[in-house]
């Protein structure tokens, strides 16, 4: 990035953050005429551990934690809505306090060990700023500084071996989707999101309303037809013929079914609600869901969260 000298206001050496290097931080204020897009930072809801419930025991203590939580409550909710938040909230509740959600893996080697001789890094670093500093603290800082970098090389390749190791060990049982898991979280490196595209003339667009607007109006004419497609709008929707016979909501056993034909590992819609919390809630979340949806078969009416879900532009 290229800076005219007339865009500089201001620049300052910084001396504390310690950076492994013999050099000093320089922080300049510059005055630049490119508009970024502001965003709003949106909580990301983290993904529940849901391998922890193929423990027996932590898939019992899941199912008696949520049937207390459902059948607690001293006032039934009578309305669709209420009944859904009623239900995903317990099962939230209900996940969160036994399963807990997935940490992030991508420093697994550092530990204890690591965290101690960087402190000690830092304030031998610390002490070679005070204006008594000898050529002893310098000197006692720079060992520091070596010994703490050939710890770090040392716990990473024990961390690689063991990564290496438990991958021989999932590709020998046949587990292919944890190997593959393994592998991909190993070779893919870090990836940033877009927030920006390009419009029809090519220029690019950052404004986040004006994005959104263009991916809309993008997808409705890839979904519903150009401007040269037939309309029909004024073509009247077709008669649906009634023949009398009566279909009844679904039962207890039928809801049951449903759910324990729910398949794994399956990405979550906009609640965060995996199916493996569904398949372990037990006979109360069955009675509840199955009265949730015999109230939306007699009124033909779905729950604001059922209408949503999570797409991932390109």
């Amino acid at each position: 990035m290229v800076i005219s000298s007339t865009s500089v206001l201001d620049v300052s050496r910084i001396r504390g953050p310690s950076i492994d290097s013999d050099h000093n931080l320089v922080a300049d204020k510059i005055r630049t005429p490119l508009n970024a897009a502001k965003t709003k930072e949106q909580k990301t809801q983290g993904k529940l551990d849901v391998e922890k419930l193929q423990s027996q025991q932590t898939a019992n203590d899941f199912t008696t934690r949520l049937s207390h939580l459902l059948s607690e409550s001293t006032t039934h909710p009578e309305g669709i809505q209420e009944q859904w938040e009623h239900i995903s909230k317990a099962l939230r509740t209900a996940a969160e306090k036994k399963i807990g959600h997935r940490r992030p893996r991508n420093c697994n080697w550092y530990d204890e060990e690591c965290r101690v001789a960087t402190e000690r890094k830092d304030a031998a670093y610390k002490a070679t700023l005070k204006a008594s500093a000898t050529r002893g603290v310098c000197e006692h800082y720079r060992e520091l500084k070596k010994e703490a970098r050939r710890l770090f090389r040392k716990k990473k390749a024990e961390a690689e071996r063991r990564e290496c190791k438990e991958l021989e060990l999932l590709a020998t049982r046949n587990n292919a989707r944890k190997f593959y898991q393994k592998i991909r979280r190993q070779t893919e490196g870090f990836k940033t999101g877009a927030n920006s595209c390009r419009n029809e003339n090519g220029d690019l667009v950052t404004d986040v309303q004006r994005v959104l607007r263009f991916w809309r109006e993008h997808f409705s004419v890839l979904l519903n037809g150009g401007s040269n497609s037939p309309r029909r709008d004024e073509e009247p929707d077709p008669a649906i013929d009634d023949d009398g016979i009566y279909v009844p909501p679904s039962d207890y056993d039928e809801v049951r079914i449903a759910i324990t034909r729910l398949k794994n590992n399956k990405t979550v819609g906009a609640d965060g609600l995996p199916a493996e919390l569904f398949k372990c809630g037990g006979e109360e979340l069955v009675r509840r869901m199955q009265q949730l949806l015999s109230k939306i078969w007699a009124e033909e009416y779905m729950p604001d969260g059922w209408n949503l879900s999570n797409s991932h532009l390109p």
